[in-house]
C-alpha cells in the first residue's frame, strides 16, 4: 500500500503528471459528491495535507501512512481513533442530528473514541471535537470528567464546518452549507436538504427537444411575461430570476421562501429556499447565486 501510495502523491508532486487544484485543493480518496473545501493543497479522509506531505509521501511512501483510517491491523486503539477522525472529517454535520443515519454517526463516534482511549489513553485525542459530538448526543454529562477538562480551545476538525459543492441530477451544482443534510427524494420526486430551520428543494426538468438557442430564448420569454422577479441574473445560455416572499405556518411563526427559476440550454431548475430570518435572506440569495447550470452543447 505504500507503494501505491507514493505512486498516488508522485502523480501530483512537481515533477508529476498531474497538477494540484489550487482554486480549493484536490481531493484524494474522498467522494466526488460532495465535494469538500479547503485551504490546503490536498484533502484526504484524515483532513488536509501540504505540499510538503506530498512531497515527502511521493519518495517515500511510509512517511504518509496517516493517510489511512486504516493502517494498522487488527481493532487496536489506533483502529478506533482514526475511525472517528475519518467520521469527523467527512460525514458530522456539527449540529443536532435531524434523522438516524446522522445520529448513528455521531453514536459510532463517540463510541469509537471510548473504545480507542479505552485501549490506548495516551494517543492524542480530538477532545474539543469529541466534547462537541457528545453535545449532540446529549450525552456530555456521560463522559464530562473525561473529556471536558482536556477539551480546549477551538474544535477545528470537519469539513463540513465549511460550504460543499453539490452534484444534483442533470449536472447541475450548487453549493451550500457543509451542515445540511444529505439530499433526499420525497414523495413527488423532488429533491430536497435540511439544516433546520433552513430548507432547500429542487425540482430538475429536461425541456422537450433538441438544446438549442431558440428553444432557450423562447422560454426565457415566457419566464420574463410570466414573473416580476426580484433578482435576475442573466449571462450566455444561462437565465435566472428569483423572488422572496414570507408566509405563516399554522403555529403564525413567519418564514421566508426564495423562489428561483434557473433555465440553461434544454434544462430547467427549480431551487426553492426556505429560511427564518430577514437576517438569512444574504445567505439565501448567495446559495442561489452559486448555481453553476450543466455544460450542455447546442446540436
Amino acid at each position: 500500500m505504500t507503494s501505491w501510495l507514493a505512486g498516488l502523491a508522485g502523480c501530483f508532486s512537481p515533477d508529476g503528471p498531474l497538477s494540484l487544484d489550487d482554486s480549493n485543493g484536490t481531493a484524494l480518496c474522498l467522494p466526488m459528491n460532495p465535494q469538500f473545501e479547503d485551504d490546503h493543497p490536498a484533502r484526504t479522509p484524515l483532513g488536509p495535507r501540504d505540499c510538503d506531505w506530498i512531497e515527502k509521501t511521493a519518495r517515500d511512501g511510509k512517511s504518509g501512512t496517516d493517510f489511512f483510517p486504516w493502517w494498522t491491523p487488527g481493532f487496536n486503539a489506533e483502529y478506533f481513533l482514526r475511525r472517528a477522525l475519518a467520521h469527523m472529517w467527512t460525514n458530522v454535520r456539527w449540529r443536532p442530528p435531524v434523522n438516524d443515519s446522522e445520529r448513528a454517526v455521531l453514536q459510532d463516534t463517540a463510541t469509537s473514541l471510548r473504545r480507542a482511549y479505552e485501549l490506548d489513553p495516551n494517543l492524542q485525542y480530538p477532545w474539543a471535537e469529541w466534547k462537541e459530538v457528545l453535545e449532540l448526543l446529549d450525552r456530555e454529562l456521560d463522559e464530562a470528567e473525561l473529556v471536558n477538562p482536556r477539551a480546549g480551545g477551538t474544535p477545528t476538525i470537519g469539513y463540513r464546518r465549511r460550504s460543499v459543492t453539490v452534484t444534483l441530477p442533470g449536472n447541475w451544482r450548487i453549493k451550500i452549507p457543509g451542515s445540511f443534510s444529505d439530499c433526499k427524494l420525497n414523495e413527488e420526486d423532488d429533491l430536497y436538504a435540511v439544516d433546520p430551520p433552513k430548507e432547500i428543494w429542487f425540482s430538475v426538468y429536461d425541456l422537450k427537444g433538441v438544446p438549442s438557442s431558440s428553444v432557450f430564448e423562447s422560454r426565457k420569454r415566457n419566464m420574463e411575461a410570466a414573473r416580476s422577479p426580484d433578482h435576475v441574473i442573466e449571462r450566455e445560455s444561462y437565465f435566472a430570476q428569483a423572488t422572496i416572499t414570507s408566509k405563516h405556518r399554522d403555529t403564525g411563526e413567519e418564514y421566508f421562501v426564495l423562489n428561483t427559476f434557473n433555465l440553461t440550454l434544454g434544462r430547467e431548475l427549480i431551487c426553492t429556499i426556505l429560511f427564518s430570518s430577514p437576517e438569512q435572506q444574504d445567505w439565501a440569495l448567495e446559495t442561489w447565486r452559486s448555481i453553476e447550470p450543466p455544460s450542455i452543447p447546442e446540436a
